[in-house]
């Protein structure tokens, strides 16, 4: 009888535990989704690396080590990237807008902030604009981050950005997209200009309405107004 008794009580220990670690599992084994990030931008390798290693960093950080960053040999130029992005084969591209004029056409606007200040200022301004949607191109994939890097035209400024995949973001779950989409602004600008031995001084260009200039030119220009208070139109 006792020997009866020990093997019920073994049989339940073994289901017991076995029932314990079904539930533990999915908790303990937590999976890492590795995104593929490439870029074309080797005409600024230390902004290149920068940006990158420091975005694999916050992602990681941000999703709790449930996402992961692999970067692969960069590109030959951005259209290549970006074909490579929406045939699956990169999650992630990091481009300059410029690069890509018949994708991205309304670049012109970002190199246009860059005569308002520092990267920072026209960073900032860059991605309200992607924000609101007044700028072409972006809406094919999930802008992850939008930032403006100096260009060698004097008192100009290039837009850049982090792209993704769109099916790629949208199969990931809840908690990993929160992850990615929620950079705040300043992000990308401040990663720029940590590259640089020093900060640009602030332009003291007026701004040029964009109502003419631009389809979207009022609300541009509202944007503006909204942030930077002080700044007067050229007449």
């Amino acid at each position: 009888m006792a020997t009866l008794k020990l093997r019920t009580l073994l049989i339940q220990a073994v289901a017991g535990a076995a029932l314990y670690a079904g539930f533990a599992a999915p908790v303990s084994a937590q999976s890492t989704e590795t995104l593929r990030i490439g870029q074309a931008m080797q005409s600024a390798s230390a902004l290149s690396t920068a940006v990158v290693t420091s975005l694999g960093e916050r992602i990681r950080e941000r999703s709790g080590g449930s996402l992961d960053l692999k970067s692969s040999a960069p590109y030959a130029n951005a259209a290549q990237a970006l074909k490579a992005l929406e045939r699956g084969d990169l999650d992630l591209a990091f481009i300059r807008l410029a690069d890509v004029p018949s994708q991205f056409p309304h670049h012109w606007v970002v190199a246009e902030l860059g005569r308002l200040g520092d990267p920072g200022v026209s960073g900032m301004l860059h991605q309200k604009l992607v924000d609101r949607g007044v700028l072409c191109g972006y809406g094919l994939y999930q802008v992850i981050a939008a930032g403006t890097a100096p260009s060698d035209r004097q008192g100009s400024a290039e837009g850049v950005a982090v792209l993704m995949n769109q099916d790629r973001f949208d199969a990931l779950n809840e908690a990993q997209q929160d992850a990615l989409s929620g950079f705040d602004t300043g992000w990308l600008p401040g990663r720029i200009l940590s590259t640089m031995t020093a900060a640009p001084a602030a332009q003291t260009v007026a701004w040029q309405s964009m109502v003419s200039r631009h389809p979207a030119g009022r609300m541009i220009d509202r944007v503006i107004g909204e942030s930077l208070p002080g700044l007067s139109k050229a007449e």
